[in-house]
């Protein structure tokens, strides 16, 4: 991607200079000469905006797995559902707050069921108004 908007500017660059002597890229400058600056602006705003769903979407994750606390009931992406009732976390040099890494889910309440998953299985937080409703 590099090298592609360096060999536009230089075409552009070739062209302005040629448009300046009025030397030989005189007849076909003016169409080339709004395609390519069109073009390079084109580009310019796809690459300033292609990642900023993607960092949308891993704030909102990292929100949701930060308001897990215990007691909370998740769903995984398996599909298993079950009550937090032990967090494991780890704290990363330039983050202040511990982050979640593991999370013990207890899947059934009359057996005792437990299962320990990794922090990016989990799929949502169940929201006990969903329940209700």
């Amino acid at each position: 991607m590099y090298h592609q908007i360096q060999m536009l500017a230089f075409e552009f660059q070739h062209l302005l200079l040629a448009q300046e002597d009025g030397g030989e890229g005189q007849a076909t400058d003016g169409a080339n000469s709004g395609f390519l600056l069109m073009l390079l602006a084109f580009m310019v705003f796809m690459f300033m905006f292609s990642g900023r769903g993607k960092k949308k979407h891993r704030q909102k994750r990292n929100d949701m797995l930060m308001s897990i606390s215990k007691y909370t009931e998740i769903t995984t992406i398996g599909g298993i559902c079950g009550t937090v009732v032990e967090i494991e976390t780890t704290t990363v040099d330039d983050d202040v707050e511990p982050v979640p890494t593991h999370f013990l889910l207890e899947v059934d309440a009359n057996s005792g069921s437990r299962i320990r998953v990794v922090a990016e299985a989990v799929g949502r937080v169940v929201d006990n108004t969903e329940e209700e409703a």
